[in-house]
């Protein structure tokens, strides 16, 4: 995906949104960026099974058929039986939650401490996909259900999820709600240098002064980026691209995360990956699709 000129993403966004309409008016999708994601993982529970739990986030009922949950080791999985594609009649409901018990019949691998899990459509497309260090204090979670960043949470198998109620914030770094999006993410820097491209998905524009990106070293690497200049604003449907050498001097690596930061240090987005991909990690469609290994043109 080459770096374009905001009038072609503007244009790229609102036929992404036609095609949306187009699929939203069957009553089941079956298509990639259907709003299914992975909501919570329990990887360390001495009393239960690792189990992974999907939530649907769109308006439609979705048939998952055919998908399939892996670990770090993705569709090698598949190779030595320890997982299986769904069941044929899979169907997860519109704002419904499912939860697959991975380490029991007829999945047969469990959670590391430092692992991922991946989520693959019935065409073995990677759907969703989260990556972590060290085991939850009780499990891995999306807050708010769905949409929201991956923190701390309390164990909520099956049902929305909760943050600790003795604390207003979750553990760890603060989180930030904002009409921006991380985009698109070069890390093999084949065809270009690393970088990192955001998009404005909301209807006003944003002020970026003082923003910046960070990878999974943020101690690390406190001196090795420059804020975005005073001043910068962000329209609507725009992209703003934080390029090597000029936003930031440390490289985006093969097991890495990448953070959205306000002025304040606070994260407004991240996504996390465990292997290069082919292409570039590219949202399809821009600002609102799930992450896809994208090729490079």
């Amino acid at each position: 995906m080459v770096k374009k000129k905001s009038n072609i993403r503007i244009a790229s966004v609102v036929l992404a949104l036609l095609l949306i309409f187009i699929a939203n008016s069957f009553n089941v999708s079956y298509a990639q960026g259907s709003g299914v994601v992975i909501n919570e993982v329990e990887s360390n529970n001495p009393n239960s099974n690792d189990w992974v739990e999907l939530y649907n986030n769109s308006t439609d009922n979705v048939d998952i058929s055919g998908w399939i949950l892996s670990d770090d080791k993705g569709l090698a999985r598949l190779n030595d039986e320890t997982t299986k594609p769904f069941p044929a009649g899979t169907i997860i409901n519109a704002g419904e939650f499912l939860v697959f018990d991975v380490d029991a019949v007829p999945y047969k691998f469990a959670l590391g401490k430092k692992d991922a899990v991946n989520l693959y459509d019935k065409d073995k497309k990677l759907v969703d996909s989260i990556a972590y260090t060290d085991h939850a204090p009780d499990t891995l979670g999306r807050y708010p259900d769905g949409t929201g960043n991956f923190v701390d949470t309390i164990s909520t198998k099956g049902v929305a999820n909760r943050i600790n109620e003795e604390s207003e914030e979750p553990a760890g770094d603060e989180y930030i709600e904002t009409t921006l999006r991380i985009n698109e993410i070069e890390t093999k820097h084949d065809v270009f240098k690393d970088y990192v491209e955001i998009i404005n998905i909301g209807d006003q524009q944003v002020d970026i002064s003082g923003w910046y990106v960070m990878d999974n070293d943020p101690a690390g690497h406190a001196t090795e980026y420059t804020p975005v200049a005073a001043g910068t604003m962000i329209e609507p449907g725009q992209v703003y691209v934080f390029d090597t050498g000029s936003h930031f001097d440390f490289g985006i690596g093969k097991d890495d995360l990448v953070t959205l930061r306000n002025p304040d240090g606070h994260i407004a987005d991240e996504y996390s990956w465990t292997d290069h991909p082919k292409g570039t990690w590219s949202r399809v469609p821009d600002g609102t699709g799930e992450f896809r290994d994208y090729p490079n043109s």
